[in-house]
């Protein structure tokens, strides 16, 4: 799994600066080029391969449209997650929309693909592909997150701005979620049953 332990603060101040020059496809390339391996992970764990990649090209869409309107009051990583997370709601509400979408800016469409194409399919061993399996049972909330908490280590406030919930309850959800692991775990016969 692709690992992303914190903004990167010269990704954020370079995209920052593209948004504020109004130079879009600059500030989307930096944007898909540095999180968006990141993102394509998310999605594709959620997901599975397909929807993820269907999922990304909805993300992506909507970075570039949503671009002209970056307040830049979370991190952009943070609002990254959130148009994933709306991406994600989009394929599962209304999949009838699927489609394979191409933006209107060449040059972002090929960095995406490039994204796509250079994304590494992780190769598990048995006991993480056990592990893959019990976090498939997992609701996509379940999944997002624990990805957005555990994977990519995002703080609290941010994973409760992406899920757009406050922070205690997102707390209890993660524990119920934790609670809810480890019995799937249990019963997989990864864990022993508690003295």
């Amino acid at each position: 799994m692709i690992r992303v332990l914190s903004a990167d603060p010269d990704l954020e101040t370079q995209i920052r600066a593209a948004v504020e020059a109004r130079d879009l496809t600059v500030a989307a390339t930096i944007a898909v080029r540095g999180y968006g391996p990141s993102v394509l992970g998310y999605l594709r764990t959620v997901l599975g391969d397909s929807d993820g990649d269907e999922a990304f090209a909805i993300y992506c869409e909507s970075l570039w449209k949503g671009l002209p309107g970056f307040r830049g009051e979370s991190a952009f990583r943070t609002w990254s997650y959130k148009l994933a997370w709306g991406a994600v709601q989009r394929l599962r509400n209304e999949p009838q929309r699927r489609r394979n979408c191409r933006l209107e800016s060449e040059q972002l469409e090929s960095v995406v693909q490039e994204v796509r194409s250079t994304t590494p399919v992780h190769l598990r061993a048995e006991t993480a592909a056990h592990v893959q399996r019990i976090r498939e049972q997992l609701t996509a909330d379940e999944q997002t997150l624990l990805i957005l908490r555990v994977d990519r280590d995002l703080p609290w406030a941010e994973v409760a701005d992406v899920l757009e919930t406050n922070e205690a309850t997102l707390r209890k959800r993660f524990e119920r979620t934790r609670d809810k692991l480890r019995e799937l775990a249990r019963a997989a016969g990864l864990l022993p049953d508690p003295a």
